[in-house]
Protein backbone atom coordinates (compact mmCIF):
# COMPACT_ATOMS: atom_id res chain seq x y z
CA UNK A 1 0.00 0.00 0.00
CA UNK A 2 1.56 3.26 -1.06
CA UNK A 3 2.12 5.73 2.02
CA UNK A 4 2.79 8.65 0.04
CA UNK A 5 0.75 11.04 -2.08
CA UNK A 6 0.60 10.23 -5.31
CA UNK A 7 1.58 13.19 -6.74
CA UNK A 8 5.00 13.19 -4.43
CA UNK A 9 8.15 11.18 -6.16
CA UNK A 10 9.77 8.65 -3.11
CA UNK A 11 13.52 8.02 -3.76
CA UNK A 12 12.97 4.54 -5.10
CA UNK A 13 10.48 6.26 -7.45
CA UNK A 14 13.16 8.80 -8.69
CA UNK A 15 15.77 5.49 -9.10
CA UNK A 16 13.56 4.08 -11.51
CA UNK A 17 13.77 5.13 -15.15
CA UNK A 18 10.48 7.49 -16.29
CA UNK A 19 7.92 6.57 -19.37
CA UNK A 20 5.25 8.14 -20.56
CA UNK A 21 1.87 6.52 -20.49
CA UNK A 22 1.80 4.65 -23.83
CA UNK A 23 5.53 4.37 -25.12
CA UNK A 24 7.57 1.87 -25.46
CA UNK A 25 11.73 2.21 -25.53
CA UNK A 26 11.77 1.08 -28.82
CA UNK A 27 8.68 3.49 -30.08
CA UNK A 28 6.22 6.51 -29.34
CA UNK A 29 2.84 6.91 -28.38
CA UNK A 30 1.68 7.50 -31.42
CA UNK A 31 3.09 4.30 -33.55
CA UNK A 32 3.85 1.82 -30.28
CA UNK A 33 7.14 -0.63 -30.13
CA UNK A 34 8.43 -1.25 -33.56
CA UNK A 35 8.28 -4.90 -35.16
CA UNK A 36 11.54 -6.01 -36.79
CA UNK A 37 11.34 -8.49 -39.76
CA UNK A 38 14.19 -10.07 -39.12
CA UNK A 39 13.76 -13.38 -36.61
CA UNK A 40 13.13 -12.19 -33.11
CA UNK A 41 12.32 -13.70 -29.71
CA UNK A 42 10.94 -10.12 -29.41
CA UNK A 43 8.23 -10.41 -31.73
CA UNK A 44 4.87 -10.28 -30.05
CA UNK A 45 2.40 -13.54 -29.98
CA UNK A 46 1.06 -14.34 -33.74
CA UNK A 47 -2.63 -13.70 -34.44
CA UNK A 48 -2.72 -17.33 -36.40
CA UNK A 49 -0.24 -19.87 -37.93
CA UNK A 50 -0.83 -21.67 -41.06
CA UNK A 51 1.19 -24.43 -42.53
CA UNK A 52 1.04 -26.56 -45.54
CA UNK A 53 3.10 -29.48 -46.92
CA UNK A 54 3.90 -28.97 -50.74
CA UNK A 55 5.68 -30.63 -53.46
CA UNK A 56 7.42 -27.74 -54.83
CA UNK A 57 8.13 -25.80 -51.26
CA UNK A 58 8.37 -28.32 -49.07
CA UNK A 59 6.60 -27.32 -45.54
CA UNK A 60 5.33 -23.73 -46.27
CA UNK A 61 4.34 -21.38 -43.55
CA UNK A 62 2.26 -18.32 -42.63
CA UNK A 63 2.11 -16.11 -39.77
CA UNK A 64 0.47 -13.33 -38.94
CA UNK A 65 0.21 -10.36 -37.01
CA UNK A 66 -2.77 -8.14 -36.53
CA UNK A 67 -3.40 -4.27 -35.67
CA UNK A 68 0.53 -3.47 -36.63
CA UNK A 69 0.76 -0.60 -39.19
CA UNK A 70 3.84 0.84 -41.68
CA UNK A 71 4.70 4.39 -40.32
CA UNK A 72 4.19 6.56 -43.44
CA UNK A 73 6.53 9.53 -44.53
CA UNK A 74 5.70 12.76 -46.18
CA UNK A 75 7.45 10.94 -49.57
CA UNK A 76 6.10 9.01 -52.78
CA UNK A 77 2.38 9.27 -52.16
CA UNK A 78 2.00 10.64 -49.11
CA UNK A 79 4.53 13.77 -49.95
CA UNK A 80 1.73 16.64 -50.81
CA UNK A 81 -0.55 15.66 -47.81
CA UNK A 82 -0.66 18.81 -44.83
CA UNK A 83 -2.26 17.24 -42.17
CA UNK A 84 -0.73 14.47 -40.00
CA UNK A 85 -0.44 11.09 -41.58
CA UNK A 86 -2.93 8.65 -40.80
CA UNK A 87 -2.27 5.26 -39.28
CA UNK A 88 -3.39 2.99 -40.99
CA UNK A 89 -3.47 -0.49 -39.22
CA UNK A 90 -4.29 -3.88 -40.97
CA UNK A 91 -2.17 -7.43 -40.83
CA UNK A 92 1.55 -8.33 -41.28
CA UNK A 93 1.92 -11.80 -42.78
CA UNK A 94 5.36 -13.88 -42.81
CA UNK A 95 5.67 -16.71 -45.70
CA UNK A 96 8.15 -18.99 -45.38
CA UNK A 97 8.84 -21.92 -47.53
CA UNK A 98 10.93 -24.84 -46.67
CA UNK A 99 13.27 -24.78 -49.95
CA UNK A 100 12.67 -23.60 -53.45
CA UNK A 101 12.13 -25.36 -57.12
CA UNK A 102 14.80 -26.81 -58.67
CA UNK A 103 18.29 -26.57 -57.93
CA UNK A 104 18.04 -23.08 -55.97
CA UNK A 105 19.21 -22.11 -52.50
CA UNK A 106 18.19 -24.45 -49.76
CA UNK A 107 17.32 -21.97 -47.22
CA UNK A 108 15.33 -18.76 -49.00
CA UNK A 109 14.09 -15.56 -47.24
CA UNK A 110 10.92 -15.36 -45.92
CA UNK A 111 8.56 -13.17 -47.78
CA UNK A 112 6.33 -10.52 -45.98
CA UNK A 113 3.01 -9.42 -46.72
CA UNK A 114 0.82 -6.17 -45.16
CA UNK A 115 -2.98 -5.97 -45.97
CA UNK A 116 -5.15 -3.46 -45.03
CA UNK A 117 -7.76 -6.34 -43.36
CA UNK A 118 -7.49 -6.71 -39.76
CA UNK A 119 -8.89 -10.61 -37.61
CA UNK A 120 -7.73 -13.10 -40.42
CA UNK A 121 -8.73 -16.56 -39.71
CA UNK A 122 -6.22 -19.12 -40.36
CA UNK A 123 -7.89 -19.89 -43.92
CA UNK A 124 -7.74 -16.94 -45.04
CA UNK A 125 -3.85 -16.35 -43.67
CA UNK A 126 -3.33 -19.97 -45.64
CA UNK A 127 -4.49 -18.51 -48.74
CA UNK A 128 -1.93 -16.22 -48.43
Amino acid sequence: MRTTPPHIQTAADAAQPTQRRGTTRTGSSRHGAAFSLRPSATWPARAQHASTATFRYGLAEARSWDWLHPKLTHRAGWADHVHTLPIIEGTLIRLQAEHLPGERESNPKPVWLWMSTTDLSAEQVDQC
